[in-house]
């Protein structure tokens, strides 16, 4: 699918990224724990995956904010701050229920992981068209 092949609304589609960012990084838990602790502890290479992951995130979704904006369904914004926001969004609510000891080992994250997270983007995107 291409990026002009987007359909429905900004705030479904950028929710249905989070979402699905959530459920990768739950079934990937271990690897995000490491990944994570060790980019936090300064390691080079971790740090590196870690940017090279999120970069490549942030552009993804710089790329949908774009065309949003292009078509009128969002208003002129710093596409890539946006990107980066939305990136933030998914990766700390995950962060903290690791951190917290609140996560699980299913491999599915929690439904209230998930509220959290489209709560965030919702309320992010409705922002983003109180910034017009």
């Amino acid at each position: 699918m291409s990026i002009d092949q987007i359909s429905g609304p900004p705030s479904e589609t950028l929710v249905a990224i989070a979402l699905a960012a959530q459920r990768m990084m739950q079934r990937n838990k271990d690897f995000m724990k490491v990944l994570l602790s060790e980019a936090m502890s300064e390691d080079e290479i971790a740090t590196e995956d870690y940017r090279m992951t999120t970069e490549r995130w942030r552009k993804a979704e710089a790329r949908i904010l774009r065309e949003y904006v292009k078509r009128g369904e969002l208003p002129d914004i710093d596409v890539d701050v946006a990107a980066r926001q939305l990136v933030v969004l998914s990766v700390g609510p995950f962060s903290d229920e690791l951190m917290s000891g609140q996560d699980n080992d299913d491999p599915e994250p929690s439904p209230e992981l998930l509220d959290r997270v489209r709560s965030g983007v919702e309320r992010f995107v409705l922002g983003l068209h109180g910034s017009a």
